[in-house]
């Protein structure tokens, strides 16, 4: 029989840290290696495409999150295929298996690196603007060395996030703009969930004076904040791309059996289970308990279709933090017919 849900999240539980903390020291391996002189170099003679390549970003540091999925595919496919007991070895070398591996990593390390380079194109156009040296652009970038760690950086935010950071500290800077902003935020929502709520009462004296917050303040609260955008990417990237790499060796964990010609692919059913919580997307809710074959599409009211939660084929809007998942049935009276 299939594995029990239960198993399922515990397996979860127990690699999702892994693959938090590979991404964690991709982050810190990147922030250790930026060149700060040539950056600094090019920054100052307006150079801004060797400012950006000065900051080192290679696809390699990544190697550790690409293993951390391989490795939950893997022993996802061969839990999998011991609970049916047919005596079939789960092969993640299967051809068609180590080409959606290679396929779904070389996705993922093309889209963190190319949003890191965006981002790095938005922080220095901004140090551009304000006139900022090139050295300090630089620790900005790969953050400040505290204990023997980097801290504080840009480095490891998407380009969202260091927007809505430069933003923050903006606010922060201009008294008008600070008043305007907190007096109209929903401030349980992104970006003001990320702020540092114990700076709230500072806020509301500089609003209540008419003044901007004072430098240390701003430092304080915009490092906060860009830690908190760090640590809620690292959170968000290591529980989809988990719960990618499960559902994925799952799903080819049948496509073996059924390989195997000792389970028949018509005795395969499949059925969504929203996560049962306010926290559910409108459309996963509404697709609780769609049944569907092996090979066949799970379809969104929104017209995407999955082959499973966080299918890497489906729209970020259906796949990103979702919780849902698959239980698989199989008829086996009907394989002994």
């Amino acid at each position: 029989m299939a594995v029990s849900r239960a198993y399922i999240e515990a397996l979860i539980a127990k690699l999702e840290p892994l693959l938090r903390k590979a991404f964690d020291d991709a982050v810190n391996d990147w922030r250790n290696n930026v060149d700060l002189d040539g950056l600094a170099r090019a920054l100052e003679r307006g150079d801004l495409e060797s400012a950006v390549r000065a900051a080192n970003i290679q696809p390699a540091a990544l190697n550790g999150v690409t293993r951390s999925i391989e490795t939950a595919f893997e022993q996802t496919g061969s839990a999998e295929m011991t609970g049916l007991r047919i005596q079939v070895i789960f092969n993640a070398r299967d051809l068609r298996a180590e080409d959606q591996l290679r396929r779904a990593a070389a996705t993922l390390v093309q889209g963190i690196t190319d949003d890191t380079r965006a981002m790095l194109r938005t922080v220095l156009i901004d140090s551009l603007a304000k006139g900022q040296g090139g050295r300090a652009a630089g620790l900005d970038i790969a953050g400040r060395n505290v204990n023997g760690v980097r801290q504080g950086g840009y480095i490891g935010l998407t380009d969202g996030h260091a927007k809505a950071a430069l933003n923050f500290e903006a606010t922060l800077s201009d008294p008008a703009k600070l008043k305007s902003a907190f007096s109209n935020a929903d401030r349980e929502k992104w970006p003001f969930a990320l702020r540092d709520g114990r700076l709230d009462g500072q806020i509301a004296k500089a609003i209540k004076e008419g003044r901007a917050l004072t430098s240390d303040q701003i430092k304080t609260a915009v490092t906060t904040y860009k830690n908190r955008a760090l640590r809620w990417r690292g959170e968000n990237i290591a529980r989809t791309e988990t719960l990618r790499a499960v559902n994925s060796g799952r799903h080819e964990a049948y496509q073996q059996a059924v390989a195997s010609g000792k389970v028949a692919e018509q005795n395969i059913r499949r059925v969504w289970n929203s996560a049962h919580d306010k926290r559910v997307r409108d459309t996963h809710r509404a697709m609780d308990k769609q049944s569907v074959g092996l090979n066949e599409l799970f379809v969104s009211p929104s017209g995407a279709r999955l082959r499973y939660p966080c299918d890497a084929m489906a729209p970020l809007s259906e796949t990103a933090q979702c919780r849902c998942n698959v239980t698989i049935r199989i008829d086996h009276l009907a394989n002994l017919r």
